[in-house]
């Protein structure tokens, strides 16, 4: 696939086996004194531009689970998204991120998260961070 002579690699429905020595995620926790929110980077490391497609307008999804695994909060549950297909282009190293609203009222308490975005092909790159709620 070429884009403005730039070659692109699409990714679909499966994993390309080079993909995931091109793609980097990360996840980090933001906090101020009134809200907790996450980042969730995705990092093209590689030297082409990679092309994510999103079958619907959900452009991410996370779960928070309790220090015990129990589901407290699933984003997208209760949530409709219109079934739309974009595209977006990540260039050669360069990054997207992608921030959570602010997180459900949760007692004090230890805490996971689990985040991905919600393109063909990446759900190998789900990203999980513990957390504290003093």
């Amino acid at each position: 696939m070429k884009d403005n002579g730039k070659k692109l690699r699409k990714v679909n429905g499966s994993v390309n086996p080079n993909h995931r020595q091109e793609l980097k995620t990360s996840l980090i926790k933001k906090e101020d004194p009134n809200e907790i929110t996450f980042i969730y980077e995705v990092q093209n490391i590689g030297n082409e531009d990679i092309f994510l497609q999103f079958p619907s307008a959900k452009i991410y999804d996370y779960e928070l689970f309790t220090n015990k695994g129990k589901l407290v909060y699933r984003y997208s549950d209760g949530k409709m998204f219109a079934q739309v297909i974009k595209n977006v282009m990540l260039p050669a190293r360069k990054s997207l991120h992608f921030t959570t609203e602010t997180l459900p009222p949760l007692d004090k308490g230890q805490y996971s998260i689990i985040m991905w975005i919600a393109a063909r092909g990446m759900d190998s790159h789900k990203e999980k961070l513990n957390f504290t709620i003093d």
